[in-house]
């Protein structure tokens, strides 16, 4: 799985950039602006929408690791006392 997200990763880094000056050079740098301008603004609200289905597909999300300010800072305490 993760060899695969870091595959999909890697081609984004590289067709991004063309893309975009393929765009720009097809619509012009102000079409093209507005169209990729557009297309954030679209995929912002997708990814928020996924990110909200995920929490509320997974329980376990919803624990919170510490319940109070003092667990965490013992916790922390006994790491560093510990190293």
């Amino acid at each position: 799985m993760t060899s695969k997200l870091r595959a999909i990763d890697l081609c984004t880094q590289i067709l991004a950039p063309v893309l975009t000056g393929q765009v720009m050079t097809w619509l012009g740098i102000q079409y093209g602006a507005v169209l990729i301008g557009a297309w954030n603004l679209v995929s912002v609200f997708v990814e928020y929408y996924l990110i909200l289905r995920v929490y509320q597909e997974v329980p376990a999300l919803r624990n919170k690791m510490y319940k109070t300010k003092t667990e965490r800072e013992g916790r922390l305490n006994t790491v560093l006392s510990s190293g």
